[in-house]
């Protein structure tokens, strides 16, 4: 006898096939959705200790990570009052260059050195792909946080854009040319220490701070974060 055929099942079978089949693309497809959101040429707002952007206008990929922050005051170029810049003195032209090509703590003469005040300073490493036009970078802003709450605890203006040239810090214009690497350097105005420290001026320089620095390359817009960081002590030198 021929067994009976049931075509409900079969149907039930094409049925749970084509919902598993119409799964898997679903999953295929957001897989694709995701690799391929988010590249370097759209920019990212996720904080990177390293981040990388293509230019929409020149086509170089260029790398960015801050290689270095001091949290201090402001100095005023360190000329009066006994100040001076911070002992790595990265923004100053005339420093005698550190073994990494970074910034010394043995000022130059006529360069920084002297007494108390240590420049807030923060230095930014490049580097670029191969290519026929130069990038533009611009920073757009600079917040400090608690690095334990992740709270933003002040906001920071960079200025003096400089550029390690080989023996020292020269003025730079912000550009990045092709095939290459550049360390930049640019002072920072000080975080409001009376403010955060309130009564207990201990608490400056126990408590643990991050550095989020948002650049804008080209018009693609990217956020760096430092390691954690501290306030430097005043010392005399």
């Amino acid at each position: 006898m021929q067994k009976p055929v049931w075509h409900g099942s079969r149907m039930s079978q094409r049925l749970v096939k084509s919902v598993l089949c119409a799964v898997v693309l679903g999953v295929l497809g957001i897989a694709v959705f995701a690799c391929s959101a988010g590249t370097s040429s759209t920019g990212s707002t996720e904080p990177q200790k390293q981040a990388q952007v293509t230019s929409p206008t020149s086509g170089l990929q260029i790398t960015a990570t801050i290689s270095a922050v001091t949290l201090g005051d402001e100095c005023g170029g360190g000329a009066a009052g006994g100040f001076a810049p911070s002992a790595d003195c990265a923004p100053q032209a005339g420093t005698r260059p550190a073994a990494d090509g970074g910034a010394s703590s043995s000022p130059a003469p006529g360069g920084c050195g002297g007494a108390f005040c240590q420049q807030s300073n923060m230095q930014i490493a490049f580097t670029a792909t191969a290519g026929t036009q130069s990038a533009k970078v611009e920073v757009v802003d600079v917040t400090l946080l608690d690095a334990a709450t992740g709270k933003i605890v002040d906001t920071l203006k960079a200025t003096k854009p400089q550029v390690w040239s080989g023996n020292a810090y020269s003025a730079w214009d912000q550009t990045i040319k092709p095939a290459g690497e550049l360390k930049a350097s640019y002072d920072l105005s000080a975080p409001a220490w009376s403010t955060l420290s309130g009564s207990d001026t201990r608490l400056a320089y126990s408590t643990r701070y991050k550095l989020h620095v948002t650049l804008r390359i080209d018009g693609v817009q990217i956020v760096l974060e430092s390691t954690d960081l501290s306030r430097e002590p005043q010392v005399a030198t």
